[in-house]
C-alpha cells in the first residue's frame, strides 16, 4: 500500500538467525519477495544475543533446534556478536542477492558488522553553577 501511494519504501531483515533462517535460498525467496512488492531498499541485521536475549534464545534453541546449540556455542563463544568473518560472509550474501533483485543498501542500517554500535558523543556541561554567557 505505501508503495502504491508514492512511498519510498523497504525492508529491515532482522534477525538473520544463524542455521535457521540464514540459508541463501531462505533469504533469497525473502528479497525477492520484497523486490516483488515494491521496496525500493532493504537492510539486514545478523542475530546477537546480548545477556537477557542469550539466555532465552538458548533455551529456545536447546528446545527446538537442539543439534544447532554446539554450533552456537562455537559461533558465538561468550560474545553477543558473530565473528567478523562470519558477519562478512552474511553481507556478501546479502549484497549479492540485493544486486540481483535491484534493492539498494540501507544506508542506516546494521549490516551484520559484528560488534555493538558507536555510543554517541557525550557532551561536555559546565556544572561549576555559574550562569551562561549571554548572547
Amino acid at each position: 500500500m505505501l508503495v502504491d501511494a508514492g512511498v519510498r519504501a523497504g525492508v529491515l531483515i532482522a534477525p538473520i538467525v544463524p542455521g535457521i533462517t540464514s540459508q541463501p535460498a531462505k533469504l533469497e525467496r525473502t528479497i525477492k519477495a520484497v523486490a516483488d512488492h515494491g521496496a525500493a531498499f532493504m537492510g539486514s541485521v545478523v542475530l546477537h544475543l546480548k545477556d537477557g536475549t542469550r539466555t532465552h534464545f538458548f533455551e529456545y534453541l536447546a528446545q527446538e533446534f537442539p543439534s544447532l546449540v554446539p554450533k552456537y556455542e562455537r559461533l558465538y563463544g561468550s560474545r553477543a556478536y558473530v565473528p567478523k568473518a562470519y558477519a562478512a560472509e552474511v553481507r556478501s550474501v546479502m549484497q549479492l542477492l540485493q544486486n540481483r533483485y535491484g534493492l539498494q543498501a540501507r544506508e542506516s542500517s546494521s549490516d551484520g558488522e559484528a560488534g555493538p554500535p558507536a555510543l554517541p558523543a557525550q557532551l561536555d556541561l559546565d556544572w561549576s553553577g555559574r550562569s551562561a554567557p549571554k548572547p
